[in-house]
């Protein structure tokens, strides 16, 4: 497969070729026919990377104690190194995809080769030409909905959970901060939930888009005079009911805004990534209602329902990731949900990197960014990858082949093993196809840039399988 990543040392991003991800119990191999990408998410990672190592750590404060503990644990030589290692790899992009089913994985019910489908998940619905995908976070797409736009299925879901936690009613006011894709979808949910909405932000591209896509039923530049007055008049002076901070910025003014425009015992969400230091003089005086919305709904970062498949009962947890995603592609479906008309930009999955580029540069110009990729498909990806290396004899001195690559091995066993004299390192055999190309590629397991000869996905139920298939090739493998 082709998968699009970024190392994180100096933030460049690049397509590469890896072997297919493993197909397990309760997964769903899905072929990519178009992803979204999320410009604060994802483009936030960019610039992150492309920080100084100085930058970083004043941007992941967070980080930098986790590696001060770690100093503590494992000594300050030890952890350069795993930091080193962790800077020096590739990490895969993308969360939001729409595809075809190639095949499943035991107990997966519901779903067929063959079946059009929405995927979410970091590490799963990557921007790659094939996706391997735990059952809950897969969504049947509805009859008649475009794929395109069933590629913004994660986002809308992201967008809905924020709706929900605002809990919206009909005839209320409802304020969004914040005009990017997330803002832009959030505005059309509220709408279909029968409030009048009012769209905020610094741009005047993204205000204009809001009214002429029909997102908003009123639009204001942030930092304009007459923000308040606009407000007020839009609520008829008594504040408004519900407001949506959906914009990306380290500094607190979306949630000083957000207490300015709230009406007394009004409430706000933050869906964005913002600072949150409460004005205690709005918040307290109006006794404000303030939540933070976590992602795609229910089951966010829970390991047993989004790794291991189990659901949350309905009668008890009624809207989950997964049925937040359902919920989207139904108000797609209805045409209440029009997330194609947001689309600024259209790219080939080969051109993806463009994108990336055009985020970076602070470009106010997109919104939202569709990835499109070939209709024809060949065939799953080997497991293992073969190339002109396959071919290096090792006699008189001893190859090297390895089951496992994680972190600790990337940062202290492998780097060691690998540049033993008279050691040739032959293979990588690994759970993930992208961790088994870029640790194969940067410890010397491949010969030329374009060939991963020695990357393989391992398979739990076939440990053998690699090994064998190798020496049927008649590659010698020690």
């Amino acid at each position: 497969m082709r998968i699009l990543t970024q190392r994180l040392r100096d933030g460049s991003i690049r397509i590469i070729e890896a072997p297919s991800p493993v197909l397990d119990a309760g997964l769903v191999r899905v072929q990519t026919l178009f992803s979204a990408v999320s410009p604060g998410t994802e483009g936030g990672k960019v610039i992150t990377g492309r920080k100084s190592l100085l930058g970083k750590a004043r941007a992941k404060p967070d980080q930098v104690r986790q590696t001060l503990e770690m100093v503590k644990s494992l000594g300050l030589g030890p952890t350069v190194r795993k930091v080193r290692s962790k800077l020096e790899g590739a990490e895969p992009l993308g969360y939001s995809l729409c595809g075809r089913v190639l095949e499943t994985g035991s107990g997966v019910q519901g779903i067929r080769p063959g079946d059009l489908v929405a995927c979410a998940g970091g590490g799963y619905a990557n921007h790659a030409t094939e996706a391997v995908v735990p059952v809950n976070l897969v969504a049947p797409i509805p009859e008649g909905v475009d794929p395109a736009a069933a590629a913004f299925t994660t986002l809308g879901a992201i967008a809905l959970q924020g709706v929900r936690t605002a809990r919206p009613g009909m005839g209320e006011t409802a304020v969004v901060i914040g005009l990017g894709i997330l803002g832009q979808l959030a505005c059309q949910l509220l709408r279909a939930s029968g409030c009048s909405v009012l769209g905020l932000d610094i741009s005047r591209e993204a205000v204009e888009r809001s009214l002429s896509s029909g997102s908003a039923d009123r639009a204001a530049v942030i930092g304009e005079d007459g923000i308040d007055s606009i407000a007020g008049r839009f609520t008829r002076g008594r504040g408004a009911d519900m407001v949506l901070i959906c914009a990306g910025t380290s500094g607190n003014e979306p949630v000083e805004l957000a207490g300015r425009l709230s009406r007394k015992k009004g409430r706000v969400v933050v869906v964005g990534a913002v600072g949150m230091d409460l004005p205690r003089e709005d918040y307290y005086r109006k006794e404000l209602g303030f939540t933070v919305s976590c992602s795609y709904g229910p089951g966010r970062y829970d390991p047993d329902y989004e790794e291991h498949g189990i659901d949350y009962p309905l009668p008890y947890v009624r809207w989950t990731e997964g049925r937040n995603m359902e919920a989207v592609l139904d108000s797609i479906a209805s045409g209440a949900l029009r997330p194609l008309e947001l689309v600024t930009h259209r790219l080939a999955f080969e051109d993806s990197p463009a994108a990336y580029e055009m985020i970076a540069k602070g470009d106010r110009s997109y919104c939202g960014i569709l990835l499109e990729y070939p209709e024809r498909f060949e065939g799953k990806t080997p497991d293992v990858i073969l190339g002109p290396a396959a071919a290096v004899p090792v006699s008189g001195r001893i190859g090297l082949s390895v089951i496992g690559a994680g972190s600790f091995a990337q940062s202290f066993l492998l780097p060691e093993l690998s540049a033993l004299e008279g050691v040739v390192p032959r293979l990588i055999a690994t759970g993930g196809g992208l961790t088994a190309a870029d640790v194969g590629k940067r410890l010397g397991f491949h010969l030329e840039e374009k060939f991963y000869p020695f990357a393989a996905v391992l398979h739990p139920v076939k440990k053998l399988g690699v090994f064998d298939r190798d020496r049927r090739m008649g590659n010698r493998v020690d």
